[in-house]
């Protein structure tokens, strides 16, 4: 951390690096003020690193992003991102509570998160989770992420570099790699329809976070995009587990109005756009089946009144 605190420094704005009539320009806020500097971004989730970087610049930030990487595992399986010990708020709520109350104006990004999808002979990587489980992850964690308060999130990776290996990334894109086609997995759709369902809306409220309703956990997001909509994202999860079980739930969701007109959007397979089903209005609560997947009936595009 001492040598990288030097580093950023200089890359920053060039502070402690001397100019020359070769180099009259160091750094990048130097050359352009305007431009971000992005933390490298951290394997651990510990903030002690940062923290050393903080104490040997003198009171300076030398970066404008906080960068960091995890992902939902024990280093043997993969499990579900709101999984109560190995998810993303039990591995990085310290995290942003640290960043929250020692540098408030510094977004944090998430630059990597994922699950790989190859599996042979049992064996396979320690972020494994099967394709439709991929799936559903990929969507929830944008939403936890969402919530945590992270500015960004990247998804680690596009196109798998080797979809039929079973070291750790080899397989965790949404699509896979040249020798097996570029076929696209069932996370490539699902991802498709939530940017164009959420791609223009902003978050308004978290309706509900891990409510349990008949024993079940409830999820609710509540957007509103450009054209003065209503999207509620919605999934339920079974409490403590591990992986996803093809569960569901019978769930009201209570309006404050009576929307002029109701549908449901939901992921599916070699669907770019999802699949919609428009809903019968009879009041303001709305009748739902929930399930693992968010948006599978639980995306509700309503009108603001």
């Amino acid at each position: 951390a001492d040598k990288y605190a030097v580093y950023c420094n200089a890359v920053h704005d060039g502070h402690g690096v001397e100019t020359s009539p070769d180099y009259p320009l160091l750094g990048i806020k130097s050359v352009d003020s305007s431009a971000i500097h992005v933390l490298a971004g951290l394997a651990a989730n510990s903030a002690a690193y940062i923290q050393k970087i903080l104490d040997l610049s003198n009171g300076r930030v030398p970066f404008d992003v906080i960068n960091i990487h995890t992902y939902c595992t024990d280093n043997t399986n993969g499990f579900s991102p709101e999984n109560e010990k190995y998810g993303l708020e039990k591995k990085l709520n310290g995290f942003m509570d640290w960043s929250k109350k020692t540098l408030p104006d510094v977004p944090v990004w998430l630059t990597e998160f994922g699950w790989d999808t190859y599996m042979k002979n049992s064996a396979h990587s320690y972020i494994y989770a099967p394709e439709p489980q991929q799936a559903n992850y990929i969507l929830r964690s944008f939403l936890i992420t969402l919530k945590m308060g992270f500015q960004k999130a990247f998804l680690f990776m596009g196109r798998d570099p080797n979809s039929t290996n079973t070291l750790q990334y080899s397989s965790s894109g949404i699509i896979s790699d040249q020798n097996t086609g570029l076929a696209k997995k069932p996370s490539y759709y699902y991802l498709a329809t939530m940017q164009k369902i959420l791609g223009n809306a902003s978050l308004n409220e978290i309706v509900s976070y891990r409510k349990m309703v008949n024993g079940k956990e409830v999820y609710c997001f509540e957007f509103q995009n450009k054209s003065n909509e209503r999207i509620y994202a919605l999934w339920t999860r079974e409490k403590d587990s591990e992986t996803d079980s093809g569960i569901s739930l019978q769930y009201e969701l209570d309006l404050d109005y009576t929307p002029q007109y109701a549908y449901t959007v939901f992921p599916k397979d070699k669907y770019i756009n999802g699949e919609k089903v428009d809903l019968v209005i009879t009041g303001s609560s709305l009748g739902l089946t929930l399930t693992e997947t968010p948006v599978s009936y639980t995306h509700l595009t309503l009108p603001t009144i």
